[in-house]
């Protein structure tokens, strides 16, 4: 009975069995190595919003908020044409690098908004921690002012700190009557 077993056949479905348990072990290592790479891949954007915390609650950064709320930032235009920004000091107004609103304010907003954008932060996140920061920063003449120049003068780019703008509207947006009020877009 043993002779008569066509071996050429088993040995074919032998083959047939051990090629789909291969595919179906290399869909399975696949989707696992997927899984893991965007886990790596969400950890180091989560890593990037971090670091964005850390540059916004730096001490340059608060004293530009603090600025911001007290309505002690300006900018302003010299004669000469040059433009910068001043904050108030006691009861004098002294110069303030610009560099310093880009690095320590605005560049970190805009890098939330991105973080923002592609999903790697809620919007209840970016409310608890941010919407006061990004409303005065919103509501600032200086900074309208500032982005203005830079939009229009500068660079000539109409999407500049675009993410910001979106993000103060999506706040601004979500307030109370009572709030909307008090913080009222300059930046569009």
């Amino acid at each position: 009975m043993i002779s008569s077993i066509d071996w050429n056949l088993v040995w074919s479905a032998l083959s047939a069995i051990s090629a789909f348990f291969s595919l179906i072990a290399a869909i399975f290592i696949y989707i696992l190595a997927k899984n893991e790479l965007a886990k790596n891949n969400s950890i180091a954007e989560l890593d990037i919003y971090f670091k964005i915390k850390s540059d916004l609650n730096s001490p340059d950064s608060q004293q530009i908020y603090s600025a911001l709320i007290e309505e002690h930032l300006r900018f302003a235009r010299n004669q000469d044409g040059s433009v910068g920004f001043l904050v108030k000091n006691k009861e004098n107004w002294e110069p303030f690098q610009m560099n310093r609103i880009n690095s320590n304010l605005l560049g970190h907003i805009e890098d939330l908004a991105l973080v923002y954008e592609k999903g790697l932060v809620t919007f209840d996140t970016i409310m608890a921690g941010y919407g006061s920061l990004i409303l005065n920063a919103g509501n600032s003449p200086a900074i309208y002012n500032y982005i203005s120049y830079l939009r229009n003068e500068k660079f000539k780019d109409k999407d500049l700190y675009s993410g910001f703008e979106q993000l103060y509207l999506k706040i601004h947006s979500h307030l109370t009557d009572d709030l909307k009020t008090r913080y009222r877009p300059v930046i569009c």
